[in-house]
């Protein structure tokens, strides 16, 4: 693979709608306007209605996790799939015992032998982590978690397939970290939360009171409007035609080692203002995401967790659930790429989380409330800048060097994800997209590594 600095034409001009489409667009859309207003509101007065009359409120919705158990947009996010991968580089699994581990763990924590899947396939000693995470992107087997363990007699690979509409990312990585435990340890892993099990955790009682009806109906109001506007705009172009029939979905991966992430956290550490992790990643992908040829203006989509933040009592980010919210915001690709926008943005999330407050409270609202109804259906996705850091993140060191790679093996379109997780002391950095094409993706993911270690680079070591 090679890097890229500039812009690609092709990849750019596969993110628009001809000029004929995009004029009829324009002069359709007071029309869809008000047709497609009325049904939004609909939907969403609906949805508030429903949720205060008959669920208890948001509080109530969102009790043991952020995503409602009843929903009629759960559809929605269940065609969307996390992929992920863990390379064993070291070490391989002998895989009747790696399956009679899952099954002993699925058991222990209350899930369905019928809704999940176990699959062991050999490999060549040289298969790269890449090709193989490569050829699950078009699986889509009929379960809620269905494992595939590919192991040579050197190394093995990890890989997971999780629906989306009943598990997050971070809990798919604890799924698999669990695993490991279990194999290497013997951990007898419970990590689910269940009602009177023992991971058990339920909303704090003090943000009942951020999550009134009163500010929840505004919340309803506005996602109407988003809807409309943006449908309106979008109904009749190739975008929306994409999100229902994307092209096949582009992935990379690359991996910093841990003495390089050291010297890049030590390079940042060092800086006259001191620049965190998150802040170099953010701007860095905008670098790298303008680049490639996303479009200038986007939706920057990063989620949160709220399991350690807002859920009694507070047990260590390893469970198995679905606690994560979108927080989504337009920007320009041109100020993202400032130090000083991330580091703007990253002090305004967390007040916000400190607080429940800003687009944090409402995400969790529209989540709660109206599920993927709030984002999904209000956005045109080729425009989505998906950036996630996990942060630091541990598996088990007898699992020897490891890494981690995650993205959505959706159906739904998205500009490009950015995902970055440090595991055992390794960055391990996954791009995917289901616009620009798989030669662009690559370019990038090598793009992005070379950017995020060239303060180090400048530093002696």
């Amino acid at each position: 693979m090679t890097s890229t600095s500039s812009s690609s034409p092709d990849a750019a001009n596969n993110y628009r709608s001809g000029p004929i489409a995009t004029a009829i667009q324009w002069l359709l859309f007071l029309p869809m306007l008000a047709f497609l207003l009325p049904i939004g509101l609909l939907l969403n007065l609906f949805a508030w209605a429903r949720t205060y009359a008959v669920d208890g409120g948001v509080y109530q919705t969102a009790f043991r996790k952020t995503l409602p158990t009843n929903s009629a947009y759960r559809r929605l996010s269940s065609i969307v799939k996390v992929l992920n991968a863990v390379e064993l580089e070291e070490r391989t699994l002998d895989p009747t015992r790696f399956e009679e581990v899952f099954w002993a763990y699925c058991d222990r924590n209350g899930f369905a032998r019928d809704e999940m899947g176990f699959e062991a396939r050999p490999i060549a000693v040289d298969r790269s982590k890449l090709s193989v995470y490569r050829e699950l992107t078009a699986e889509d087997p009929p379960f809620q978690v269905k494992i595939t363990l590919m192991h040579s007699p050197r190394h093995a690979v990890i890989c997971g397939l999780y629906d989306f509409g009943y598990m997050d990312g971070t809990s798919c990585l604890n799924f698999v970290q669990a695993l490991l435990a279990d194999y290497f340890d013997e951990a007898h892993t419970e990590n689910r939360p269940r009602d009177g099990g023992a991971a058990d955790i339920t909303l704090a009682e003090s943000v009942r009171p951020r999550l009134g009806a009163a500010y929840a109906f505004g919340v309803a109001l506005r996602e109407s409007w988003n809807f409309a506007t943006g449908w309106a705009r979008w109904g009749f172009s190739r975008e929306a035609y994409d999100a229902f029939f994307p092209p096949e979905i582009s992935v990379a991966i690359e991996t910093i080692d841990a003495e390089d992430h050291s010297a890049m956290v030590h390079a940042l550490s060092s800086h006259p203002e001191p620049i965190k992790p998150f802040e170099h990643f953010m701007a860095t992908s905008a670098r790298v995401a303008q680049a490639a040829g996303l479009p200038e203006k986007v939706l920057l989509l990063t989620q949160i967790s709220c399991q350690a933040r807002y859920y009694e009592p507070t047990l260590p980010r390893t469970l198995v659930g679905y606690w994560l919210i979108g927080r989504s915001t337009r920007h320009t690709l041109s100020e993202m790429q400032s130090v000083a926008f991330a580091r703007a943005y990253y002090k305004s999330l967390k007040t916000e989380l400190a607080e429940l407050s800003g687009e944090v409270r409402t995400s969790l609202v529209r989540q709660a409330m109206l599920d993927v109804g709030g984002t999904g259906l209000a956005s045109n996705l080729r425009q989505v800048l998906w950036f996630n850091n996990y942060g630091l993140r541990e598996m088990t060191p007898s699992a020897g060097r490891v890494s981690y790679h995650w993205a959505p093996n959706y159906k739904l379109c998205t500009g490009i994800l950015v995902n970055i997780v440090t595991i055992n002391g390794s960055t391990c950095i996954t791009l995917s997209s289901s616009v620009l094409p798989q030669a662009t993706v690559e370019q990038a993911a090598t793009h992005l590594k070379r950017l995020l270690l060239e303060p180090a680079r400048e530093l002696p070591r």
